[in-house]
C-alpha cells in the first residue's frame, strides 16, 4: 500500500500539463501519422472525457481499444509522455523542469563555479608571487 502511494505520488511541477491534442499532435508528428489519424483519436479520446497528458498517461490496452488509436500511434504517444518533444504545444522544460534537467542544470552550475574558483584563486596566486 505504502509503496503503490510512493509510486504513484507526484508533485504539481512532474505532471503532464498538457493537453491530449498536443501530445497526439507531437507523437504523430514523431511517427509520420497522418494528421486525420490524430485528429480522429483526439475526438474519440474527448468523447471519453480525456482531456490531459496525466489522463492518458493511466490509460490501458482495453482504453486504447476502446479509443481505437493504431498500434504505432498508441507506442509514438507513450514515447511522447516519457520524454516530451518541443512540437508547438508541448510545455516548455523551463515551466517544468524534470529531474534530469535539474541534476543537469546543477551540474552546469558547480562546473561554473569551479572555473570561477579556479580562477580567482590563480589570480590571487599570481598578485601575490608578482
Amino acid at each position: 500500500m505504502l509503496a503503490n502511494r510512493l509510486l504513484y505520488q507526484h508533485s504539481a511541477a512532474e505532471r503532464d500539463a498538457r493537453p491530449v491534442e498536443a501530445v497526439v499532435d507531437a507523437a504523430a508528428a514523431r511517427v509520420g501519422e497522418a494528421p486525420s489519424a490524430a485528429a480522429a483519436l483526439v475526438d474519440a479520446l474527448g468523447a471519453h472525457g480525456v482531456r490531459w497528458a496525466c489522463q492518458l498517461e493511466q490509460a490501458d490496452a482495453d482504453d486504447w481499444a476502446r479509443f481505437g488509436a493504431s498500434t504505432g500511434l498508441k507506442l509514438a504517444i507513450k514515447v511522447e509522455l516519457r520524454s516530451p518533444s518541443s512540437a508547438p504545444g508541448s510545455v516548455p522544460s523551463a515551466a517544468a523542469p524534470t529531474t534530469s534537467a535539474k541534476i543537469s542544470r546543477a551540474r552546469g552550475d558547480a562546473r561554473r563555479s569551479l572555473v570561477l574558483l579556479t580562477t580567482h584563486r590563480s589570480r590571487w596566486i599570481e598578485s601575490r608571487l608578482a
